[in-house]
C-alpha cells in the first residue's frame, strides 16, 4: 500500500480526503501553515507571518511540535519559533500522537521516536505503518496488516488483507477478491483483534456519532456499533470513506446526481438539491451548487451563499476557502478573516502526513549475486575467453544474443522493451556487452548481423575463437520492479566497496552514485541513475586499442 496520504494543498474540500477525523484538542490553532510562492511558513489569525516561509512542506502544530521539511525534502519537527528541535533527517514521518511519532531515515527502518527525538522501537520487518490512533498503530508486514502498541509490540498480529486505523474503538478490515483489486468485504474489529461486525459490506466507513455508512451493491445505508442496519441501504452509493458519515445528527445522502441530508432514522430532512455536500461541523455544512461552494444550516438555509471555488468544513469557527488560485480564511458569517493571498494550506483535522514506509534495502543481497562466482565480477577477468561467455551467459541462462559482431557479443539492447531484458544469476540486465581482443568467431561470412538461432553461430563452441580474450564488459543492471528501485546510489556504493575489496582497487574520483576506480591491471566506472546502474570494466589496457 503505497499509499493513502491526504494532502490538502491545491484543493481543500473535504471530499478529497481518505479520512476526516474529529477536531483534536492536541492541535494548536494559533499558527496556520500556508504556502507562499514555493515555500511554507506559518501565519497567525490576522494573516501575519509568525514563522517566515522557509520550508518545503509544513503541517499544523500538534502536541507543540509541527512536522516540516527542509529544502532537501527531509522531515523534522519544529517549535513555534520555527526552529528544528528534532533535526530534519527523515525521509518519511508522521505527526505526534500521545508523544510518539513514526519516522524513517534514508535507507532505514520504520522507527518510533518521542518528542525529544529519542528512538523508542524499530520495526525491522514492517513495510508501512500509520500514525498512532487510540493507542494503536496499523503496521504492514509483508502483505498483511496488524497493530502495535506504544511499545512497538504487536497486540493484534498481522492477519488482514487490508485494515485501517482505530476510531471510536473500532477499526475497519477488508479483503481482496483477487490480487490488484480494490478492497471489499468490509467488517470491523475491536482492540483485541476480535471481529465484532462480520465482513459483509462492499464499502464501509469509520464510525462517527455511533453510526457508520455502508454500501451494499449500489445502495448506501448505515449501521450502528453493534452492526445492526439502522438505515437500510436505499440511497445511491458513492465512494464512501467517511466524509459522508453522520455528524451532529445528520448525514449527506445522494439521490441521482444530487445531494441532501438525512437524520438517523433515514428520514430526508434536507431535500437533495446540491451538487456535492459535506458533513456538518459547528452547525454548518459546506455544499456545492454549480461550481461554487457555500454553507447551509441544519434547516437547509444558506448562511453563506455559494461563492467560493473550494471551502473546508469549519474548525474553531474558521473555514479555509479558495478563491481563484488563492487561499484565505472566513468566519461563520462569511466574512474574510484573511484575504485570499496564499497558494495553499492544510486542514488541521485531516490525516495529514500519516503513513510511513520502510526505506531499507539490503544491498548485500544484490552485490553477492554479482560477485558470487569466485572473486570476480560475475566470474569475469582478463583471462576470460569467448567460450566462457557462451557457456555461462548464453547456454547456462538460456539467453538470446541480441547482436553478434567481429569482436563483441551483445545481450539485450532495448531499454524500454521488457522482452529484451535478461536475467543472469538472479540479476536483471537490460544490456550486457562483452568486448574481445580478437575476432570471436572463426568462420562467419559477415559480421554485425543479428543472431539467427537456427544457424547456431554462438552456441556452437567449435565456431568460437578460443584465443579471443575479454578486454572489457559493459553492464546495465535494471532495478525496475524490484525492491531495490530507488536505492541506486546505495547499491552503487556497495558495488564500489566490493570492487575495492576483491580487486584491490583505489578510488580515482567519485561522488554518491558515481565512482571511478582502478589499479595497474583494471579500471572500473560505476554510474547510477533512476532505475538502474551502469558498470563498465576495462580488464586490459594493452588490448583496448585492438577493439
Amino acid at each position: 500500500m503505497k499509499k493513502i496520504i491526504c494532502f490538502l494543498s491545491a484543493f481543500l474540500f473535504l471530499m478529497s480526503c481518505d479520512k476526516i477525523i474529529n477536531e483534536d484538542s492536541k492541535f494548536s490553532y494559533d499558527l496556520i501553515p500556508v504556502n507562499s510562492g514555493s515555500k511554507w511558513g506559518y501565519i497567525d489569525k490576522e494573516g501575519k507571518f509568525v514563522i517566515n516561509p522557509q520550508f518545503k512542506d509544513a503541517f499544523w502544530f500538534k502536541e507543540n511540535l509541527a512536522l516540516a521539511a527542509n529544502q532537501d525534502s527531509l522531515y523534522g519537527y519544529i517549535n513555534k519559533k520555527g526552529d528544528f528541535t528534532i533535526p530534519a533527517k527523515y525521509k518519511y514521518a508522521t505527526s505526534f500522537e500521545n508523544g510518539i511519532a513514526l519516522v524513517t531515515r534514508e535507507n532505514g527502518f520504520i522507527t518510533g521516536i518521542d518528542t525529544k527525538g529519542k528512538e523508542l522501537f524499530v520495526l525491522k520487518d514492517a513495510k508501512s505503518a500509520r500514525q498512532f490512533s487510540e493507542g494503536l498503530a496499523l503496521v504492514q508486514i509483508n502483505d498483511k496488516y496488524g497493530y502495535i502498541n506504544e511499545k512497538g509490540e504487536f497486540t493484534i498480529k498481522p492477519q488482514f488483507d487490508m485494515a485501517y486505523s482505530f476510531k471510536n474503538g473500532f477499526a475497519r478490515i477488508a479483503s481482496f477478491e483477487e490480487q490488484g483489486s480494490l478492497p471489499s468485504n468490509y467488517g470491523f474489529i475491536d482492540k483485541n483483534g476480535k471481529i465484532v461486525i462480520n465482513q459483509q459490506f462492499d464499502i464501509a466507513a469509520d464510525f462517527d456519532d455511533e453510526f457508520a455508512s455502508i454500501t451494499i451493491g449500489n445502495q448506501g445505508g448505515y449501521i450502528d456499533i453493534h452492526g445492526k442496519i439502522v438505515i437500510k441501504p436505499q440511497f445511491d452509493a458513492y465512494d464512501n470513506y467517511g466524509e459522508h458519515n453522520f455528524k451532529e445528527g445528520l448525514a449527506p445522502i445522494r439521490q441521482g446526481e444530487l445531494w441532501g441530508y438525512a437524520d438517523n432514522t433515514g428520514k430526508i430532512v434536507i431535500s437533495p438539491q446540491f451538487d456535492n455536500a459535506s458533513q456538518f461541523s459547528q452547525s454548518l455544512a459546506s455544499v456545492k451548487v454549480g461550481k461554487k461552494y457555500g454553507f447551509i444550516d441544519k434547516s437547509g438555509k444558506y448562511i453563506i451563499n455559494p461563492q467560493f471555488d473550494e471551502a473546508s468544513s469549519f474548525f474553531k469557527n474558521l473555514s479555509i476557502f479558495k478563491s481563484g488560485n488563492k487561499i484565505g480564511l472566513i468566519d461563520k458569517e462569511g466574512k474574510y478573516v484573511i484575504n485570499p493571498q496564499f497558494t495553499s494550506s492544510k486542514l488541521p483535522f485531516s490525516d495529514n502526513y500519516s503513513e510511513v514506509y520502510t526505506d531499507f534495502y539490503d544491498s548485500t543481497k544484490l552485490v553477492s549475486k554479482l560477485f558470487s562466482n569466485k572473486k570476480e565480477f560475475f566470474g569475469l577477468s582478463k583471462n576470460t575467453d569467448v567460450l566462457y561467455i557462451v557457456k555461462n551467459f548464453v547456454k547456462l541462462h538460456n539467453l538470446d544474443i541480441t547482436k553478434l559482431s567481429s569482436t563483441s557479443i551483445e545481450l539485450g539492447n532495448n531499454l524500454k522493451d521488457e522482452s529484451s531484458w535478461i536475467v543472469a544469476n538472479g540479476v536483471m540486465f537490460q544490456k550486457a556487452n562483452f568486448l574481445f581482443n580478437q575476432e570471436i568467431i572463426k568462420k562467419t561470412p559477415t559480421y554485425s548481423q543479428y543472431y539467427d538461432r537456427s544457424r547456431d553461430q554462438s552456441g556452437n563452441e567449435s565456431g568460437a575463437n578460443k584465443d579471443a580474450k575479454l578486454v572489457a564488459v559493459d553492464f546495465y543492471i535494471s532495478l525496475y520492479g524490484d525492491d531495490a528501485y530507488g536505492k541506486e546510489k546505495n547499491i552503487a556504493t556497495a558495488i564500489k566497496n566490493e570492487f575495492i575489496k576483491k580487486y584491490n582497487l583505489k578510488s580515482e574520483s567519485g561522488y554518491p552514485g558515481y565512482y571511478s576506480l582502478s589499479n595497474k591491471d583494471i579500471s572500473v566506472n560505476i554510474d547510477s541513475n533512476s532505475g538502474g546502474i551502469h558498470v563498465y570494466i576495462l580488464f586490459d589496457n594493452s588490448g583496448a586499442s585492438d577493439v
